[in-house]
């Protein structure tokens, strides 16, 4: 802890004017770039917009998903099977609550990133992910709700074979809670042959 000690605390001569800025002095030495948590009271309860936390502007990654897009399993959520599928045992579910990351004062904001490495064959066509929202099951398979609005990644128009690609949405507010998966998507039915494969983080910040 950064204390102010005062060189003086009496008048040790004559010239008084020199004994109060030698005590100036050690008082401008801390608090000019000197002071810390220390000099800080317990019971202070600085308010968070008042701090410039260099971790909360930081995006943090609050769920991964991974999955094959293949010319036979598209359009389908991320997940732990390959290759992408609509199937319980598959799906990379996210049960979220956008209220638990809540963070007094600050503005939360979402954002989805993503990568893709495409095999011998280029798709044909774009691909891409987006978080959404799961409706009721049906059949034992997964059924979309609604693509959270403005979750969208676009690796590409147009694919290149043996090419890995990279992006991020923009920042983007989540819906209310519930269940959601990372969706993989194309244009249209990719060429045979296709291979994708794909992680996607859901990340967090505040701001």
């Amino acid at each position: 802890m950064t204390n102010i000690v005062l060189p003086k605390t009496n008048q040790t001569g004559a010239n008084e004017w020199a004994d109060v800025e030698d005590n100036d002095n050690a008082i401008a030495a801390v608090v000019n770039g000197a002071l810390d948590n220390g000099n800080l009271a317990a019971a202070a309860a600085i308010v968070d917009t008042k701090l410039a936390s260099p971790n909360n502007a930081l995006w943090k990654t609050v769920f991964q998903a991974s999955g094959n897009l293949r010319d036979t399993a598209y359009n389908a959520p991320l997940g732990f099977g390959d290759p992408l599928s609509l199937a319980f045992s598959s799906v990379a579910l996210i049960p979220l609550d956008p209220t638990d990351y809540t963070v007094a004062a600050k503005t939360t904001q979402w954002r989805l990133s993503a990568a893709a490495m495409v095999g011998s064959t280029a798709p044909g066509t774009s691909v891409g992910v987006s978080v959404y929202g799961l409706a009721s099951p049906a059949a034992n398979a997964v059924v979309f709700g609604s693509a959270v609005g403005g979750s969208g990644v676009d690796f590409h128009a147009t694919p290149s074979a043996d090419t890995g690609y990279r992006s991020a949405s923009s920042a983007f507010t989540m819906s209310g809670a519930g269940v959601f998966v990372i969706r993989g998507g194309v244009g249209a039915a990719p060429a045979v042959g296709t291979q994708v494969g794909i992680t996607a983080l859901l990340q967090v910040r505040h701001i």
